[in-house]
Formats: C-alpha cells, sequence, structure tokens
C-alpha cells in the first residue's frame, strides 16, 4: 500500500512560510513544529490491514487512511482500537511477516522529538534512516488506560533523516496507529517568491481537513 499527495505538501509548505511572515517570526528561528505534515512524499506500509484473525474477540472495524497518520490530528483518548484507525492483526494467519509503515520525506529534517497516538498495551518503535541503516529513535512504550493513547518522547538528541519507519511489538498482537508527529525546530527554507502566489484561501484550506472522530 502506498500514497503520495505532492500538491498538499507543497501548499503545507508555503503556508509555513505565510506564518511566518505573518507572525513576524524568521523560519530559521520558528518554534518547533511537526514537519511531517508538510514533508511527507510517501506513506509506505507491507502487510495485511484491517482483517482479523479466526476467533478474534473483536468486530472489524472501520479502517481509517494512510495519510490520516500525519495529519495533524487525534482521536479522543479511549477510542475503541480499531475504530477509523489504521490498525492490523500480527497473527501468522494475517501477517506471516511484521506489519511495517514507512514515511518518506521530501527533504531531510532534523527532528528532535516524537509524538505517536497508538493502542494503549503495545510498544511502537520509530526508526530513522541514517543514511547506511536504520537506528532506533524512540520506543513509544505500552501505557495504561484503554483503547488509543498518547505517548511524547519529550526532547531527545536532534537526528537527521528523510525516511522513518514505524514497527509495533508486544502487547495482544493487535495493533494501530492513529497519528505520528516529529518535531523540528529547524523549518526548511520556503522560497521567497512562493510567497507571493499565497492566497488566504489556499494557506486556511491546507488546515480544514480533519479526521472524522468516534463518538
Amino acid at each position: 500500500m502506498s500514497i503520495s499527495m505532492h500538491c498538499r505538501k507543497a501548499i503545507a509548505a508555503v503556508a509555513f512560510g505565510v506564518a511566518a511572515v505573518l507572525t513576524g517570526t524568521s523560519q530559521s528561528s520558528a518554534a518547533s513544529v511537526n514537519v511531517l505534515p508538510s514533508y511527507w512524499d510517501s506513506i509506505t506500509t507491507t502487510g495485511t490491514m484491517g482483517v482479523l484473525r479466526a476467533g478474534a474477540p473483536f468486530s472489524v472495524g472501520p479502517l481509517s487512511s494512510q495519510v490520516s497518520l500525519i495529519d495533524n490530528a487525534f482521536l479522543p483518548a479511549g477510542t475503541i482500537w480499531n475504530q477509523d484507525t489504521w490498525w492490523w492483526d500480527a497473527d501468522p494467519s494475517v501477517n506471516i511477516n511484521p506489519v511495517v509503515h514507512t514515511i518518506a520525506l521530501s527533504t531531510a529534517v532534523t527532528v528532535d522529538r516524537f509524538v505517536l497516538q497508538g493502542d494503549n498495551n503495545d510498544a511502537y518503535q520509530i526508526d530513522y534512516w541514517n543514511g547506511a541503516s536504520f537506528v532506533a529513535a524512540y520506543t513509544a512504550a505500552a501505557v495504561g488506560g484503554a483503547g488509543m493513547r498518547t505517548r511524547d518522547s519529550g526532547l531527545l538528541a536532534p537526528i537527521t533523516t528523510n525516511l522513518l519507519r514505524i514497527t509495533a511489538s508486544g502487547g495482544d498482537g493487535y495493533y494501530s496507529l492513529s497519528e505520528i508527529q516529529a518535531f523540528s525546530a529547524t523549518v526548511v527554507p520556503v522560497p521567497g517568491a512562493l510567497l507571493l502566489f499565497a492566497t488566504g484561501a489556499g494557506v486556511f484550506g491546507v488546515f480544514a481537513r480533519r479526521r472524522r472522530l468516534v463518538q
């Protein structure tokens, strides 16, 4: 499974530049921002999504899209693990090999914090490509509560990459993700000429997309 949206990425990048101009903040000194909505190039998943093993104690729930992983929107805490999430069953009858999600970026970014929303009783590993191999960046450990829960890495040693990989382990083998965020204090510069073509409607349109919330 793979999806790309280059126009959305380009417009969002312009939006960051316009916001900086309007607020009087230079991009080189901008506050830490989640770079994934602006600079993702493709999202790829290897494995079968939205299918349950025979005899599972759950009903098949609605499967969200890959893009929902980087849309800057969280589900309400406690949302059922397979309700409008990007979910999968790790049982060998469904997935012989581990499911892997890869987010490719259009440019290298320097990241020092991750936020991830996933099912509560599982661990989710975020690795980054260092130019030669994938290296561990952050492990979102299992937490208390039920359903979808958000984990925040806090400030980490900065890493620079254009490729992130997310996998799951432990828990009950029923995994799901709702949101992945990667924060950077360094915003990739937007050519000044592009700002001339950014209209208010175009900028605010980027942020109008919302995920349907499960009641």
